[in-house]
């Protein structure tokens, strides 16, 4: 028996308005992440050059030999904490890549279930590292905001 006209476009629409629903979910909260990442970003350049800035400046206004090692030491220890921010900023980029493939997968699916958004969101949050992600997940899943991602704080947490 052959389907009543129109059933065959029931699934594919239904499927469809799934996927709007979870996409609606989860781009806030991609969004709010990859928003965290360019601040962190932005902040450990900052800190970086200000590092550099400051070697430079022991060394030309007093000489090599004048310099004492402790400030070196120091410099240089900001210099390398400021270098870190990359395996920070890698591990929450690979979140949210793998998030996005694990869309891309169900959506290229034609048969694979939409999960629904608070099963998909509650997979994507076990899978954050630092608490400050979990808390930016939270804030932008009940805010539906993903634009304001400036961090709680304007210091950036290295490990």
């Amino acid at each position: 028996m052959l389907p009543a006209q129109g059933e065959n476009n029931a699934v594919p629409a239904l499927r469809e308005t799934e996927i709007i629903m979870l996409l609606n979910a989860i781009l806030p909260v991609w969004l709010r992440q990859l928003g965290s990442i360019k601040n962190q970003t932005e902040e450990a350049v900052d800190q970086l050059a200000d590092s550099v800035s400051s070697i430079v400046k022991h060394f030309g206004r007093a000489g090599v030999s004048s310099v004492s090692g402790q400030v070196i030491r120091s410099d240089v220890d900001n210099l390398l904490l400021s270098l870190q921010y990359q395996d920070r900023v890698n591990q929450m980029l690979t979140v949210v890549i793998d998030d996005m493939s694990r869309l891309q997968r169900i959506i290229t699916i034609n048969n694979s279930r939409i999960p629904a958004s608070d099963e998909w969101l509650s997979e994507l949050s076990s899978r954050y590292t630092m608490h400050d992600e979990r808390d930016r997940h939270q804030q932008a899943a009940r805010n539906g905001d993903g634009g304001n991602a400036k961090p709680d704080s304007d210091e950036v947490t290295f490990f």
